[in-house]
């Protein structure tokens, strides 16, 4: 997570055509999943790509005050937009500031939009399914077959173009990027176009054969483990029954199993091939930064096997995280603050009652980050010297050189310094304070 200050600039840009009648589509369509605050903030920062023709930069801190949000909703509505496809953000750091461009991306078209099962069972999930056939009736259209003869006027009757004149030379077509109708892809950590791609690769068995519930715990488990798409796929191959009613063609639980056979320790990397969009980093590069940003980039799986050596959880243990994963509906950076809480006050013993403990505690309350875990921890535990004091534990330490030999990239990971207890305050302060 990089903290937004308000004395950092912006500017925006189209990275594709917009036009007026997109604006119904974003309300009736998008609005329903966005939620109000990041509708209004799209049609805003259309407004000033427009303006900044002009006026190319302005402060976050004067959007705000015109927008009348803080900045922790802000961010929040800016987010929603981003994992929609609507906005691309990049960011420029300085030292006083950053610079932060938002390209802002066209809406789908109602076709796309409700061909799109993904949108469609979002505004579904939103507005019931009735509401949603309802806005789908609203942007359909009659095709009829008028009577009667076609009398329309053609082009070259009309325009008679001399081809020879030399005004349609194909050099004279302008090599230049033209700015045109362009729709940005939702990301997510688990690809279902790849998966449907490696499925189709090994097997005849039909997207449309397996359910959206059963899609959801696909990603849902492949994500836990940190598990690639074709791995994914194989494993379906192999379980999917087609003799049972839709919806009830994978076992979860059988799938679970297989995956944690199908497993590959031979290294763990740094970072992963996946993007990194939704994960809630620290600009830090302190300990305490680098450990949120690990927590929040690893799958379960990945984290606990770093700190074990980078070697293969056993399996009980791989049941035991699935298991929370299902029942408390938590996030893996959650999952992985449970992990390493247990680990560190239970004598490295990953106990079952323990973590279902911590979870059932961490749902209650809605906790969605390793920040927010980690300091619900503290402040509940009232412990001066809190595990988190010294949050790079001694296991990761031990497994640095063992996990970068196989990596492109090493974790640095210092010794925890005498005021950890102070860098711990600064950093929640400084994320309280853009909340």
């Amino acid at each position: 997570m990089i903290i937004l200050k308000n004395k950092d600039f912006l500017n925006c840009q189209f990275a594709s055509l917009i036009a007026d009648y997109d604006r119904n589509t974003i309300s009736r369509l998008y609005q329903p999943i966005i939620g109000f605050t990041s509708a209004m903030l799209y049609f805003t920062l259309w407004s000033e790509a427009e303006s900044q023709k002009i006026t190319p930069l302005i402060s976050h801190e004067s959007l705000l005050i015109r927008l009348k949000i803080s900045s922790g909703e802000f961010i929040e509505a800016r987010q929603k937009l981003e994992a929609i496809g609507l906005l691309k953000t990049y960011i420029e750091k300085n030292d006083d500031f950053n610079i932060y461009t938002y390209m802002l991306y066209a809406p789908k078209t109602p076709e796309k939009f409700f061909n799109d099962n993904l949108l469609f069972g979002l505004l579904k999930e939103n507005v019931g399914k009735d509401e949603a056939l309802k806005l789908k009736n609203y942007f359909s259209y009659i095709d009829k077959e008028f009577e009667g003869e076609d009398v329309s006027c053609n082009f070259m009757k009309v325009f008679h173009p001399n081809l020879d004149s030399g005004f349609y030379d194909l050099e004279d077509v302008s090599k230049e990027k033209i700015l045109g109708r362009k729709i940005s892809k939702i990301d997510s950590e688990f690809s279902y176009e790849r998966f449907v791609e490696e499925l189709n690769k090994i097997s005849q068995i039909s997207i449309d054969a397996i359910s959206k519930t059963e899609l959801k715990e696909i990603e849902r488990i492949a994500t836990l483990y940190g598990v690639k798409e074709d791995v994914v796929a194989k494993a379906i191959n192999n379980i999917f029954d087609p003799s049972l009613s839709k919806g009830k063609r994978i076992d979860s639980t059988r799938l679970a199993s297989i995956l944690i056979k199908e497993l590959d320790f031979k290294f763990i990397s740094v970072r992963n091939n996946r993007t990194e969009k939704g994960y809630n980093y620290v600009s830090s590069s302190t300990d305490l930064g680098n450990k949120i940003n690990l927590l929040e980039s690893k799958s379960p799986r990945e984290y606990l096997s770093i700190l074990q050596g980078a070697t293969l959880p056993a399996d009980p243990d791989l049941r035991l995280i699935n298991d929370l994963s299902f029942k408390f509906k938590l996030t893996n950076s959650v999952i992985n603050v449970v992990i390493d809480i247990v680990l560190n006050t239970n004598n490295n013993i990953l106990s079952r009652p323990y973590c279902e403990k911590l979870c059932g505690t961490f749902a209650r309350e809605g906790i969605k980050t390793a920040v927010d875990a980690m300091n619900f921890y503290n402040n509940t535990v009232k412990k001066k010297k809190n595990i988190y004091k010294s949050f790079i534990t001694n296991n990761v330490e031990e497994d640095k050189s063992t996990i970068s030999k196989n990596s492109s990239e090493e974790i640095k990971i210092e010794k925890p310094s005498a005021d950890d207890d102070a860098e711990w305050n600064k950093l929640l302060e400084e994320i309280e304070g853009d909340k």
